[in-house]
């Protein structure tokens, strides 16, 4: 094999093997953030501060002050107290509105458990572009505010209506595995329908050494995010 081929085929191999590799690299200090599960759906909790940092008028319902659940669904299914065969027909078979639902989390750990809760640490340039990414879900009236809705299901919380639409592709947890893919996670949102599927997805990089929050520096906010205060109850 000539040179010009060795290099050829080294640029090739190389090429692929980046390929291979979804999620990408973590580089300097991290921020924690926590993937939770209800059973049937799933969400992200970040600093609340890092939200209200790209959508500042969420500051006037919850402040900038420790920590927010952030999950994403069918406006009727979501919303409803009771889950009915007329509410997830139209969630499953067409194109439905979708809202954004927040909770004020003062201690993910103690209001979630070990066994509903992963935590993993992204560094500032992921973690920016997810909660970009998660402001831009928020509909918003002609002065930029988010469109406050009813309130929400459990502890503090608020519904908002959400830009995008609800259907059988995208589903809560294929929007959570999205913002997770963003933040490092190797997850496929187009094939991630169910909260097992995120839970699994994390808890499997986790066990293989990555996003672990263990030996790593964190970034000041994260640190000065307080964790003690007793939790909300949830479902």
């Amino acid at each position: 094999m000539t040179p010009a081929a060795k290099r050829t085929l080294a640029a090739l191999t190389i090429a692929l093997l980046a390929g291979c590799t979804t999620a990408p690299e973590r580089s300097g200090v991290v921020t924690p953030i926590h993937v939770v599960t209800h059973g049937w759906h799933t969400g992200v909790v970040i600093p609340t501060a890092l939200l209200v940092a790209e959508q500042p008028a969420l500051a006037q319902r919850f402040g900038s002050d420790g920590w927010l659940e952030i999950g994403w669904g069918d406006a009727g299914f979501y919303q409803a107290n009771t889950v009915t065969f007329a509410l997830a027909v139209p969630a499953l078979l067409w194109p439905t509105p979708s809202v954004v639902h927040l909770v004020a989390v003062a201690d993910p750990q103690a209001t979630f458990g070990a066994h509903r809760r992963h935590t993993l640490c992204v560094d500032e340039r992921q973690l920016q572009q997810m909660v970009a990414e998660i402001a831009a879900a928020f509909a918003v009236d002609e002065q930029g505010q988010p469109l406050m809705m009813g309130p929400g299901l459990y502890g503090d919380s608020q519904f908002y209506q959400g830009r995008d639409s609800y259907h059988m592709l995208r589903t809560c947890n294929s929007w959570t595995a999205e913002r997770l893919a963003t933040a490092g996670v190797d997850i496929s949102p187009s094939f991630t329908w169910f909260a097992g599927g995120v839970m699994d997805a994390v808890a499997d990089q986790l066990a293989a050494g990555e996003l672990s929050c263990t030996g790593v520096e964190l970034a000041p906010a994260a640190a000065a995010v307080g964790e003690g205060v007793a939790p909300v109850a949830v479902f």
